[in-house]
């Protein structure tokens, strides 16, 4: 399908395609949020310094703005109680929703909280026309905008030659998903070394700095089998980077999956 459409996965399950003839809401403006997060750059400056010495960047949450018309429909209970599904499906901002921007056959992507209460509504538009206008603000945690990930899946004949791609504009970091048999070592420009797995075992491996984890398939972590050692790179943006896979005592079974995810700082291009 062409052209630019936007979804909303309300935190109940509902889906929301604006402008679909069966959906009872729409969007009278186009969303603002698209753009990409705000930021602000962090400086230090001393006496008698001309300008300043840049340290970095702050990238702060991305907040979408709706114009949301519900309606018109039939007036009444018909229009009231679809309008409590569509305040059902924002929630109130402890549960996340997914706000979705398809561009032709692009999709993108952020996880999205009910970021402030909208004004009350008029009600009695709903009850006189089926009617009813209101805007919305609903909010990414994460600055970035979500693409479908990159998977890559490596028998130990291809270890040698593993790379990915990341589309994205923004660095990323690898999951990993390891099957044994086989001793392993793995890393983007970097060697972290892992015990023993058996056949018939994974481990699975977030590499993500913010919340890094390393467990069995069970699901038990088992980071203090692969002592002090840690992940300290990501995939650069818009490159081709080669990744350490190798392994020894490999078997048959043996493969090793990596995920990317594919991160973008606006929707609109």
């Amino acid at each position: 399908m062409t052209g630019i459409r936007y979804e909303y996965l309300g935190v109940d399950g509902s889906l929301w395609k604006f402008g679909d003839p069966m959906c009872p809401a729409r969007l009278a403006t186009t969303p603002t949020g698209l753009g990409g997060a705000p930021f602000k750059h962090q400086r230090i400056s001393n006496a008698r310094q001309p300008g300043a010495d840049w340290v970095g960047r702050d990238d702060e949450i991305n907040v979408i703005g709706l114009d949301v018309r519900i309606g018109p429909m039939a007036p009444g209970k018909p229009a009231r109680e679809q309008f409590k599904a569509w305040r059902a499906a924002l929630g109130y901002g402890d549960e996340v929703g997914e706000f979705r921007v398809y561009l032709d056959d692009e999709k993108l992507w952020q996880e999205t909280r009910y970021e402030e209460p909208s004004t009350d509504p008029d009600l009695s538009m709903l009850d006189e026309i089926g009617f009813l206008a209101e805007k919305v603000k609903i909010a990414s945690d994460l600055s970035w905008w979500h693409a479908p990930p990159v998977t890559r899946t490596f028998a130990p004949d291809e270890f040698a030659a593993a790379e990915i791609t990341n589309d994205g504009d923004v660095d990323s970091w690898l999951h990993w998903e390891i099957h044994g048999p086989g001793k392993f070592a793995i890393g983007v420009d970097e060697i972290v070394n892992l015990p023993h797995i058996n056949a018939g075992q994974s481990w699975v491996i977030e590499t993500d700095v913010e919340n890094p984890s390393i467990r069995d398939g069970d699901g038990v972590d088992v980071w203090e089998r692969v002592g002090v050692q840690r992940f300290a790179k990501s995939v650069r943006r818009k490159s081709t980077t080669p990744i350490l896979v190798h392994g020894t005592d490999v078997g048959p079974e043996t493969e090793v999956t990596v995920t990317l995810p594919q991160l973008y700082r606006r929707a609109s291009g």
